[in-house]
């Protein structure tokens, strides 16, 4: 269980329950496998991470006017355990829904490491933003992610009311054994939001 503990102005502060996990690896499993399960739940590499995809899925939206068929590009270093990749991503705006009795709005999204892989006319845009960024353009380009999904949000009051996404990352990685290889991962969430009373 984690519990996220939020500003008033609406930004991820601390993250608790990574303690929990931490001290249970340590009681349950054997050294080795502790010291490789630790080194990925590094709690302030971890709660970057949160941070960045929290104001993804609600601080990026505010102050945003936008109507239904609009889309829109960006693109940014994103960190990655101890590395940072350049993600392009698109953003679209296709549809209003309507549950209990009330509109609300689907977001879909996809984003890839890859510009050419992306489904979007707006490529020159996002490559012409990359060549006016020069930490973007040294960032290296040996780990590769991908990914797609949606939020629904109420528009009234900016809150998520689901969101689903999947992603696949590949890397390289170094064995216990010292050789190399390819690491893929591909990972699939769904997330509820209900509220507490």
């Amino acid at each position: 269980k984690f519990v996220y503990n939020v500003t008033s102005e609406g930004e991820l502060n601390t993250i608790d329950g990574y303690d929990e996990i931490i001290s249970k690896i340590k009681r349950t499993l054997p050294l080795n496998t502790q010291k490789q399960m630790l080194q990925r739940l590094n709690p302030d590499a971890i709660l970057n991470v949160e941070r960045r995809d929290w104001h993804e899925r609600y601080g990026f939206f505010q102050g945003k006017e936008i109507t239904q068929g609009d889309s829109w590009t960006h693109v940014d270093s994103y960190p990655f355990y101890q590395s940072q990749i350049t993600l392009f991503r698109v953003i679209r705006f296709p549809e209003i829904i309507e549950k209990n009795g009330k509109e609300q709005v689907k977001i879909h999204y996809e984003y890839n490491t890859n510009i050419d892989h992306l489904n979007t006319d707006k490529r020159d845009v996002l490559k012409e933003l990359v060549s006016k960024n020069q930490e973007l353009l040294n960032i290296p380009t040996d780990i590769h992610m991908q990914g797609m999904g949606y939020r629904v949000i109420d528009p009234q009051t900016m809150t998520i009311k689901s969101e689903y996404y999947k992603r696949t990352t590949t890397h390289p990685v170094v064995l216990p054994d010292k050789k190399k290889t390819v690491l893929s991962v591909t990972e699939e969430r769904e997330y509820l939001y209900m509220p507490i009373n």
